[in-house]
């Protein structure tokens, strides 16, 4: 029995060894720089890969040499740059996942611009994808990109697209949303309900009349509750939609930001 702790570790380093077997890599990467990002952030010439691992970086010839077999898939970068994945500190994935996965997307980063009239004719035409008892939900208005400069929609723009349908749109800022009067109405908003607490604005004219702007998530609250909150199995895609977008992107490591107004927007639900 005394040998036994001797006889494992010899069969877990036989085990390393198969696992990690030189000549056998998966892949193999060259012809272009291949940052490490190590200690001396070396750039190379090649890298291979096992097993979902990185094995071996260095010359191209010393690795294709020690770790290149028959099946093994050499990708020759053509001067592209290889480096470690991306890492985001600070973003809203569900969030954005909820507006840009289940949202009209209005945003625009060509030219020409959209102008309020371009705008009510793209919100016009997705009217007809809107189920009974909906809302018209979307994203991306973005002033700093409006034919002119800086036009912001009200209620009143939008009630030309309905005034029977509900409709809230959220700016590409995330922090400025808009909506019509039947959103109004079935908010219980009035030119009489008084700011949420939070820091949120349902901004008047000088007259003291809503406009149909609100200015930080608090005050998009009492809209998002009356909208028909989406499936569990709806936001989950659409996170994922939204983590494959980032991955394609090399983004590999990511951090969320969530905030309690966020879920409640998200799920229509509280914090139990």
């Amino acid at each position: 029995m005394k040998f036994a702790p001797k006889l494992l570790s010899t069969l877990l380093m036989a085990q390393c060894a198969l696992v990690f077997a030189k000549g056998n890599a998966d892949t193999i990467f060259y012809g272009g720089p291949i940052v490490t990002v190590n200690a001396k952030n070396e750039e190379v010439q090649a890298l291979a890969v096992q097993n979902g691992k990185i094995v071996a970086v260095g010359t191209k010839d010393a690795v294709t040499k020690e770790w290149q077999a028959d099946n093994t898939k050499v990708i020759d970068l053509k001067g592209q740059t290889l480096m470690p994945g991306f890492v985001e500190p600070h973003v809203h994935i569900i969030v954005t996942a909820f507006l840009e996965g289940l949202g009209l997307n209005l945003s625009n980063f060509t030219l020409p611009y959209d102008t309020k009239e371009s705008l009510t004719q793209k919100m016009k035409a997705a009217l007809k994808d809107v189920s009974a008892g909906g809302w018209l939900f979307g994203f991306g208005v973005d002033p700093s990109r409006t034919t002119p400069f800086m036009a912001e929609l009200t209620a009143d723009d939008l009630d030309k697209v309905s005034k029977e349908v509900p409709i809230f749109i959220v700016n590409q800022s995330g922090h400025i949303g808009y909506v019509n009067h039947k959103a109004l109405e079935l908010a219980g908003v009035t030119d009489q309900t008084p700011n949420p607490a939070g820091g949120g604005i349902f901004v008047k004219d000088a007259k003291g009349k809503l406009t149909g702007k609100l200015v930080e998530p608090p005050s998009y609250l009492p809209f998002m509750a009356k909208m028909p909150a989406p499936t569990e199995a709806q936001l989950m895609g659409a996170i994922q939609g939204t983590l494959k977008k980032m991955a394609s992107t090399g983004v590999t490591t990511h951090g969320e930001r969530i905030y309690y107004s966020s879920l409640k927007i998200c799920t229509g639900k509280t914090q139990s």
